[in-house]
């Protein structure tokens, strides 16, 4: 059972919304779907109406070869920013934020829509990507600056949605784009416009 399972699901609902309005992609993976079972019906249905990519992967990351190409190509290439959201913090959405800031992208991770079968694990998981430099902040803080400071004809140059990976709901995660408002010390940069972001969803 996962901690406040019915948040994370309303959290990735939200970004997955405004990530359709805002015409910014989403990158959904899935946790060995044929042993853990499909991403959550409510997310699933959510996904279907959105610019969404999905894959398959059996790794505590979603940053796999295929993922990697992904990200090369459009609607994802040329991107800095994702907001990530999913399961579980301490496995997944830990390696999956680690790769990404590996990689080069500011991480935004909405707090409210991830989580781990207990709070323990979550908030180790969290504390350790905030420390290796990802933003913490909410999807209510990322929908709200996406809505207020991304004009439509300005989309073009934002960052990417990527749903990142979790347990089948058992659960999905998402991460997307620059973020103002956070509950961390850090300042994200004065051009980051979560519309110019990637939006990712996976399950662990």
């Amino acid at each position: 059972m996962i901690h406040k399972f019915a948040s994370v699901v309303t959290g990735a609902q939200r970004l997955t919304a405004t990530a359709k309005l805002l015409d910014v992609p989403v990158l959904v993976t899935e946790q060995y779907p044929k042993g853990l079972g499909p991403t959550v019906g409510d997310l699933a249905s959510a996904f279907a109406d959105a610019q969404v990519s999905k894959f398959e992967k059996t790794d505590f990351t979603m940053v796999t070869e295929r993922v990697k190409e992904a990200l090369k190509n459009a609607p994802f290439q040329g991107r800095e920013h994702v907001v990530l959201v999913g399961l579980e913090a301490h496995v997944c959405v830990q390696q999956t934020t680690l790769d990404l800031l590996e990689m080069g992208y500011g991480v935004h991770l909405c707090v409210d829509a991830i989580s781990s079968q207990q709070p323990t694990d979550r908030a180790a998981g969290l504390t350790r990507v905030d420390r290796a430099g990802a933003f913490i902040t909410t999807t209510e803080s990322v929908s709200k600056k996406s809505l207020l400071t991304s004009p439509r004809n300005a989309i073009s140059s934002s960052p990417a949605s990527i749903p990142c990976p979790g347990p089948s709901m058992a659960g999905p995660s998402p991460c997307p784009g620059p973020v103002q408002n956070y509950s961390s010390s850090r300042t994200p940069p004065a051009s980051f416009n979560p519309a110019n972001s990637r939006a990712s969803n996976r399950r662990s």
